[in-house]
């Protein structure tokens, strides 16, 4: 791997001498699911009944989840801002 070679997608770090560069991602797509929401059968099973309102567990799924989620909600800020926080 090239050190001066940019990164093609999300985050990392490079690890030198026991210090570790700065991680950032630098682009992204859609919200991660949420968590435990039952892997990829359960977050399209999640996301069916949380955008069908006479889905059975439309309510108690969205309750679940904090009241809404947009799938399609990305933040490259906000993302960055909790990786900074990392230790």
């Amino acid at each position: 791997m090239r050190l001066d070679a940019p990164p093609k997608r999300g985050a990392y770090s490079l690890s030198a001498r026991g210090r570790t560069a700065p991680v950032a991602c630098v682009g992204g797509e859609r919200a991660c699911p949420p968590e435990d929401c039952g892997g990829p059968s359960g977050y399209a099973d999640f996301l069916e009944a949380i955008t069908t309102p006479d889905h059975p567990q439309h309510d108690e799924l969205l309750e679940w989840v904090g009241g809404a989620f947009d799938p399609e909600a990305f933040s490259l800020s906000d993302v960055n801002r909790e990786l900074s926080s990392m230790k």
